[in-house]
């Protein structure tokens, strides 16, 4: 039976959507718990998910940048393990009840998550997604145009 080289690169590529979407789909269960947890108001509350968005937001030019300098590979680890820390930082976060360490995390969360999907989009759906045509774009292309 051949053994297929490419397999364990896949799932652990997978993996990292799984995880964005993780995040993504943890806040709208995250925020009445830390509403009545930490006694927000609606706007503090609001904050929560402004945090992941802008984790989103701030990281991706300099997750290129990063890829340009030290390549993408320990980009993709460099955002793995941003990850694990603001994960790991839920747990003093919750022993204390702080509003702001409970952001802080979330923030350094989706700027990991970030990180590793810029990279890993750019790495395997080949080169600079705004300039360069690539075979999803043009298979995308088509099926909108076929369904006007």
């Amino acid at each position: 039976m051949p053994t297929n080289k490419y397999l364990l690169p896949f799932i652990l590529v997978t993996s990292l959507f799984f995880l964005w979407a993780f995040l993504h789909n943890l806040n709208p269960i995250l925020i009445p718990h830390l509403k009545k947890a930490c006694q927000l108001s609606d706007t503090q509350s609001a904050f929560i998910d402004s945090s992941v968005y802008l984790g989103y937001f701030l990281i991706a030019v300099p997750a290129g940048l990063f890829m340009h300098k030290y390549g993408y590979k320990k980009g993709i680890l460099f955002g793995l393990t941003l990850y694990a820390i603001g994960a790991l930082l839920f747990i003093p976060a919750a022993s204390t009840r702080s509003y702001p360490f409970f952001l802080t995390a979330l923030f350094i969360i989706a700027s990991g998550a970030t990180m590793a999907l810029v990279l890993f989009l750019h790495r395997y759906l080949g080169g600079n997604l705004f300039f360069r045509e690539s075979n999803i774009q043009k298979k995308s292309c088509k099926a909108w145009v076929q369904l006007i």
